[in-house]
Parts: C-alpha cells; structure tokens; sequence
C-alpha cells in the first residue's frame, strides 16, 4: 500500500468540508420549497452508502480484499441488474419540467455519497501508520 503525505489527507478533508458546508447552504435554501427532512434523509443515505462503497474500494489487506472481493460481486450483481433497471425510470422522471424537487434530493444524495467515496478512500489508503522496522 503506498503511504501518501498529510496533504493528500488534508486536502481531502478541505474539499469533503467544502461539500459539506455547499450541502448544508442547499437544505437551508431550499428548506421552503422542499423541507430539510428529505434533504438530510438523501445526504444521510448517499453518505452512508458512500462510505460503506469507499471501504470496499480500499480493503487494508489482502484478508479485507479476499473477503470484500466476495461481497463487492454480490453487489455488482444487484446494481448492475435491479438496480439500473428500476433506476431508469426515476431519472428520467426526475428530468422531467416540474420535477426540480426530485432531481435536487437526487443531487443531493449522489453528491454526499461522491463526497463520502473520496474521503473514505484517501484516508484509508494513506493515513496509515508508519511500520517500525526493527534492527537486526
């Protein structure tokens, strides 16, 4: 694994803080048209998915890439059967004139879960520890 320098890490930070506080400007702006439960719900839910997604792109070891080779089948699987098939729909629903809200809960939510991938990754593949390599 190659171990990055701290401004991989800190520029991650800066630019998922800046996501952040853009996400956070868009459920308060919006919060009359839309309401902030839906917005919070999306950014909740593309985060956490993000971030469970950035774990399985950068398994630690080869144990965590043998057992997450496993799982990230299983979920290539459903997404690229279920999940684009029924997804579709919805956007092109969502592009439709009149469908503002959709499209920006759906926004919302691709870009916590983006957010949520990149951060994740960064920090797992470079903010590790320094092995001590011991004298002979």
């Amino acid at each position: 694994m190659d171990s990055g320098d701290w401004s991989d890490i800190i520029g991650a930070i800066l630019v998922s803080s800046l996501l952040a506080s853009g996400l956070i400007w868009v459920a308060m702006n919006y919060r009359e048209a839309i309401g902030t439960p839906p917005l919070v719900l999306a950014g909740l839910f593309g985060a956490s998915v993000g971030w469970v997604t950035g774990i399985l792109v950068s398994p630690y070891d080869k144990n965590e890439q043998s057992a997450f080779g496993e799982i990230s089948k299983v979920i290539y699987g459903f997404l690229s059967g279920y999940l684009v098939s029924k997804i579709d729909p919805v956007i092109t629903d969502a592009t439709k004139s009149g469908n503002e809200k959709q499209l920006i809960i759906g926004a919302f939510a691709l870009i916590s879960f983006l957010a949520a991938v990149a951060i994740t990754y960064i920090t797992r593949r470079y903010w590790t520890k320094k092995t001590q390599h011991s004298r002979p």
